[in-house]
C-alpha cells in the first residue's frame, strides 16, 4: 500500500472522469461559420492598373491588385495563348499558384494591396489574344514591333487584348504556329420594317479553345445600339473568349433607297446575308442570285451566301397607296316603330374597315340620335353638321345606331332619307305598325318589296261573303 496517495487519488480521478462530446447543433454552427464564403464575393478582388511592357524578348505585365479577404485571382492569359515563366507577388516569387479545370491560372493574395508581375516568352506568332478573367479598371502599355488592340480611348478594355505584331523580329524566326487560324462566320439579318435594323451574329468555326478577336466592318450608316463594343475605324471590335461559340449584337440603319453589300475579302470569316422586307416596302436584289428562300413565322426571308469580293445591290422603295375605298357597306337593316306620338328609328350597318377611320352618316334634321353601338360597346356620339360620325377599327363589326322622330304615322308614309356614305347591298327596311293601323298601298323598288298585311285578304273575303249573302236572297 505504499507509495504516495495523493498522486493515487488524482490518478483515479482524472480516470473516471466522463467525457462529453458537443452537441450537434454547435458543430453545424461552427462548421457553417468556417465554409461560409466572404460578403464581399464577387467582388473581393479588383485590378486597380495594369501596365504591359510588349517586346520581342517578351511580355511583361504589372498588375495592381486590390482584395478585401483573403482570395484567390485569375490572371491574364491562357493555356492556349499566353502563360507567364515567372509570377512575383510584391516582387518576390511565389508558389500559391493553382490551374483550374479550364487551365485557367490563379494566384492567392492576402488581404490588402498588391504589385503582381507576370513575365514571359511570346510565342513566334504574327498575333496574340490575352483574355483578361479579371478587366482591370484602366489599362496602359509601350512596345515597340507590336500594337494592341481592345483598349478604348479612356483606357477601359474588353474582355481580352489583341497584340499584333507590326515588324518581324531580328532573327526573321516569326511565324504562326502550326494550329489553325481562327475563323469565324458573320450572318446578317436586315429587318426592314418601319425602322430598319441588322443584326448581326458572328458563330466560331475554328478550334473552341482559343480566344479570337476581329475588327469587324460596319456597314454603311449602321450604328449598334450597344455601348460594351469598341468602334474604330468604320469596324467594331469584338471578342470570343475560350469556349464562347457565338457573340450577337443589333444596329440601327438609315432608310436609303439603295443599300450595298460587299463580301470582305478577309480570309479570317465568311459572311451570309438574310433580307426580311416588310409588305410596306418593295425590294430589288441585283449582282446576285438568292440562295435560298426562308420562311418562319409568316415572315419570308432571301437567303446570299457570297464569295469574298461580291457585291449584292438592293434598291428599295415604298410603294405608294392606290386610291380606294377603305370601307365596305356589308349590309343595311332600318327598322321603324311607329307610336302615338312619335317614331322609334333603329339602323344596323355591318361594315368592314380595311384601316381605322371615321365614317359618316347624315340623318333627317328632325332626327334626335339616342344611342350608337359598335359591337355591342356603346360609343361617345358624335355629331357634326347633321353627321353622325361612326369610329370605325381596320376589321368587320357591326354598327347599330337609334334615334327619334317626332309625329305620329300620317296617311303616307315616307321611310327617313338616310345617306349612309356608301353604296349598300343586302339592304333591308321594315315598318311597325300600331294594331289599329293597316297598310293598305306600298310602293318603291320593284326588287325585294313585300308587304306583310292581312288588310287586302280581309277586304276581300268581306266582299265575297257580302256577294254570296246578296246572291242567295234572290
Amino acid at each position: 500500500m505504499g507509495g504516495n496517495p495523493c498522486r493515487c487519488r488524482n490518478a483515479c480521478y482524472f480516470g473516471g472522469a466522463k467525457r462529453e462530446h458537443p452537441d450537434p447543433s454547435l458543430l453545424e454552427t461552427l462548421q457553417e461559420r468556417l465554409l461560409r464564403a466572404p460578403e464581399c464575393l464577387p467582388n473581393c478582388a479588383q485590378i486597380e492598373q495594369m501596365y504591359l511592357n510588349v517586346g520581342n524578348d517578351g511580355l511583361q505585365i504589372r498588375l495592381r491588385v486590390h482584395t478585401a479577404t483573403a482570395v484567390a485571382v485569375p490572371l491574364p492569359g491562357s493555356q492556349s495563348t499566353w502563360l507567364p515563366q515567372t509570377v512575383l507577388v510584391d516582387a518576390q516569387p511565389t508558389q500559391a499558384l493553382r490551374r483550374d479545370a479550364e487551365q485557367q491560372l490563379w494566384v492567392v493574395l492576402a488581404q490588402g494591396q498588391h504589385d503582381v508581375v507576370l513575365q514571359g516568352a511570346i510565342p513566334t506568332r504574327s498575333s496574340l489574344a490575352l483574355p483578361l478573367p479579371l478587366k482591370p479598371h484602366r489599362v496602359t502599355w509601350q512596345g515597340e514591333g507590336w500594337q494592341v488592340e481592345g483598349i478604348r480611348d479612356n483606357g477601359v478594355p474588353e474582355a481580352q487584348l489583341q497584340l499584333n505584331r507590326t515588324t518581324a523580329s531580328s532573327d526573321n524566326t516569326v511565324q504562326d504556329m502550326p494550329t489553325l487560324p481562327a475563323f469565324v462566320k458573320i450572318s446578317r439579318r436586315l429587318d426592314l420594317g418601319l425602322d430598319w435594323y441588322v443584326t448581326t451574329t458572328v458563330s466560331r468555326v475554328s478550334d473552341s479553345a482559343a480566344p479570337i478577336s476581329l475588327a469587324i466592318p460596319l456597314l454603311p450608316g449602321e450604328q449598334p445600339l450597344s455601348e460594351q463594343f469598341t468602334l474604330k475605324d468604320q469596324a467594331l471590335q469584338i471578342n470570343l473568349k475560350q469556349q464562347q461559340n457565338t457573340l450577337e449584337w443589333t444596329s440601327r440603319l438609315p432608310q436609303t433607297a439603295e443599300l450595298q453589300l460587299t463580301a470582305s475579302q478577309n480570309n479570317a470569316w465568311l459572311e451570309e446575308w438574310r433580307i426580311a422586307a416588310s409588305p410596306v416596302w418593295h425590294v430589288d436584289a441585283t449582282g446576285l442570285p438568292a440562295n435560298a428562300y426562308e420562311e418562319a413565322d409568316a415572315q419570308g426571308t432571301l437567303l446570299w451566301k457570297p464569295w469574298a469580293g461580291e457585291t449584292l445591290s438592293l434598291a428599295i422603295n415604298r410603294p405608294q397607296g392606290t386610291a380606294g375605298q377603305t370601307v365596305t357597306l356589308l349590309a343595311s337593316q332600318m327598322q321603324v316603330e311607329i307610336g302615338k306620338r312619335a317614331r322609334d328609328v333603329s339602323l344596323r350597318l355591318n361594315l368592314h374597315s380595311s384601316r381605322g377611320s371615321q365614317h359618316s352618316i347624315s340623318l333627317p334634321e328632325d332626327a334626335v340620335v339616342q344611342s350608337l353601338t359598335i359591337d355591342g360597346t356603346k360609343q361617345a356620339i358624335q355629331q357634326q353638321a347633321g353627321k353622325v360620325i361612326l369610329p370605325l377599327l381596320p376589321r368587320k363589326q357591326e354598327a347599330v345606331l337609334e334615334w327619334q322622330e317626332n309625329g305620329a304615322l300620317p296617311l303616307h308614309y315616307t321611310f327617313p332619307a338616310v345617306d349612309l356614305g356608301l353604296p349598300s347591298v343586302n339592304s333591308e327596311s321594315s315598318l311597325q305598325v300600331p294594331q289599329d293601323r293597316w297598310v293598305l298601298w306600298a310602293h318603291g323598288p320593284l326588287l325585294g318589296l313585300r308587304c306583310c298585311s292581312g288588310a287586302w285578304s280581309w277586304c276581300c273575303w268581306c266582299l265575297r261573303w257580302c256577294w254570296g249573302v246578296q246572291k242567295s236572297r234572290r
